[in-house]
């Protein structure tokens, strides 16, 4: 394990400039061998809770040690819901140990896809300060007319704070919030 980026500061800015740097290191990122992009913000001041959420799953999609840096005693049941996360928990620990790479970076979202050992994962990530549309349209998720990911019929959009992964309907719609994220994950056997 080793640090890869400076230190880590309380605000969505520096979340995303991490994440960018991410982008450049995943190829080192496997068992044994694991790229610390700094420690977890989730719980302190600083962050939206969408945005804590987005954090999250980043840090659980570039297969990252997840060290809380709040203080457990004050943490909330949101926080806690956040990261106890099971299908991110998984994601993260997952023993391929390879991390996302980003696969389409764009002004208005990043999409990040991860190799699992028995499927595959994307996280898409809004950065812009306003809601996006996420259409589901032929097994392929698009915003606007630019296609983000081909992702399988069978694949299922995780909870970011508790509850049961969703089947992606055909031509559905899915709002992703201002700095907020959409997990999906395609598994060949569950």
């Amino acid at each position: 394990m080793w640090r890869t980026t400076v230190d880590i500061e309380r605000n969505w800015a520096s979340v995303m400039a991490i994440a960018d740097t991410q982008a450049h290191l995943a190829q080192f990122s496997r068992p044994h061998n694991w790229n610390d992009p700094d420690m977890l913000q989730a719980g302190n001041p600083g962050l939206t809770a969408e945005e804590e959420a987005t954090h999250f799953a980043l840090w659980c999609f570039f297969a990252a040690p997840l060290m809380a840096g709040h203080d457990p005693r004050t943490m909330t049941e949101s926080v806690q819901k956040l990261i106890t996360n099971e299908p991110l928990l998984a994601i993260d620990q997952d023993v391929l140990g390879q991390a996302a790479v980003r696969t389409q970076p764009m002004p208005e979202v990043d999409v990040w896809s991860r190799p699992l050992n028995n499927g595959e994962a994307w996280l898409i990530v809004n950065k812009t300060e306003q809601a996006l549309q996420v259409i589901h349209h032929n097994g392929q998720r698009r915003l606007n007319n630019t296609a983000l990911a081909t992702i399988p019929t069978a694949a299922r959009v995780l909870p970011l704070r508790g509850g049961e992964k969703i089947a992606l309907a055909p031509e559905s719609t899915r709002e992703i919030p201002a700095h907020g994220c959409l997990p999906i994950i395609h598994q060949i056997q569950e």
